[in-house]
């Protein structure tokens, strides 16, 4: 699947000379000078943070754990025969998988992947951090105030958000 500046799509996985075609494409691809593939990807460094659930990991079933080595499996089956990342095809297959739901291992990467964040991050790597900008200096104080009195009380059962890391991601999302 190729997707052109213009938002035009093409989805090569029928084609009989797919292979042929892919190859050429790669070769050009890979001449080519790019921008794109020099470039870290992280939107905001500043606000890279690990997820929640690394700093708070909580007990998991035995069966749990289970159903998510049997996801991880299927997903690794996947990438092995249509790639991974940016190169990776979209299939029906693919579809499947996701609607299964996708290992906790694997959210992040996936997410950013296929919601197409990662194109938009490397095609405008300052966009985030100029909206972030833009809405901190439009929001009222009244606005903010309601937020911050609102963080302690936000899921006051999960441990997450009654910690500085947490309330700090809590805040970024609000």
């Amino acid at each position: 699947h190729i997707t052109t500046k213009s938002k035009s799509s093409f989805l090569f996985a029928q084609l009989a000379e797919r292979d042929f075609l892919c190859s050429k494409i790669s070769d050009f691809l890979s001449s080519t000078p790019s921008a794109f593939g020099r470039q870290p990807f992280c939107a905001d460094k500043a606000t890279a943070v690990k997820p929640l659930r690394l700093h708070f990991p909580h007990n998991v079933s035995e069966e749990i754990q289970s159903h998510e080595a049997v996801k991880e499996g299927l997903w690794e089956m996947h990438f092995s025969e249509y790639g991974r990342g940016a190169n990776m095809y979209r299939t029906p297959q693919l579809v499947d998988l996701v609607l299964r739901g996708i290992p906790d291992s694997l959210r992040a990467e996936m997410w950013v992947l296929l919601s197409g964040a990662k194109y938009q991050m490397l095609a405008e790597p300052n966009y985030y951090s100029e909206l972030v900008k833009t809405s901190l200096s439009s929001v009222s104080s009244l606005v903010m105030d309601e937020i911050e009195r609102d963080l302690r009380r936000s899921l006051p059962e999960h441990a997450a958000f009654q910690s500085e890391i947490g309330i700090d991601s809590l805040r970024r999302v609000l």
